[in-house]
């Protein structure tokens, strides 16, 4: 595959702190890890996979919130899909960025689900009862209003394993 959305950032993050060459390893690394993949080859059945499971795990977590959004028809892709490819570097700052890559990195794709659930749980209050203009607004900005410390409490705060977010992302063998 060529380019893909979300490369940009990547690639960006890493020439901050690292010589082009370097950066350049470093992207195709990144890329090769096994969370990519489905999204470079647009294997939309592995990328819808992941929509259906953050929203399973966000109505687990915040199923208030879930109803409302399903109810005004903001779907979760509107948002998780760039938050994912860009490892949360485009609409975050880099104090957030570098230790959700860190996070990614040390615990794997399970890391994004808590992180992305986590940020809608500290938004909800936003949220609920609002039109899906304002949510979008609302989600649009996060990465602007949100505190690190913010952010990785709710992270935190998220319920689910690691083990059970790996065990439902497993292809189904029906």
């Amino acid at each position: 595959g060529g380019y893909t959305q979300g490369m940009s950032y990547l690639g960006a993050t890493l020439m901050v702190v690292l010589p082009p060459a370097t950066a350049f390893l470093c992207l195709t690394n990144l890329l090769a890890l096994r969370f990519f993949p489905p999204f470079l080859q647009m294997n939309l059945e592995q990328i819808e996979l992941r929509w259906r499971t953050f929203e399973i795990l966000l109505g687990q977590e915040c199923p208030y919130l879930a109803c409302h959004l399903d109810q005004v028809g903001f779907t979760s892709d509107l948002f998780i899909t760039d938050w994912w490819l860009t490892l949360f570097s485009k609409d975050f700052p880099i104090e957030i960025a570098a230790r959700v890559w860190d996070c990614f990195l040390l615990e794997g794709e399970p890391y994004l689900f808590k992180a992305a659930i986590g940020v809608c749980k500290h938004v909800e209050p936003q949220l609920l009862g609002q039109p899906m203009e304002v949510c979008h607004g609302v989600i649009g900005k996060v990465g602007k209003a949100i505190t690190p410390d913010a952010f990785f409490a709710a992270a935190a705060s998220v319920g689910v394993s690691a083990n059970f977010i790996r065990e439902m992302l497993r292809p189904s063998t029906a």
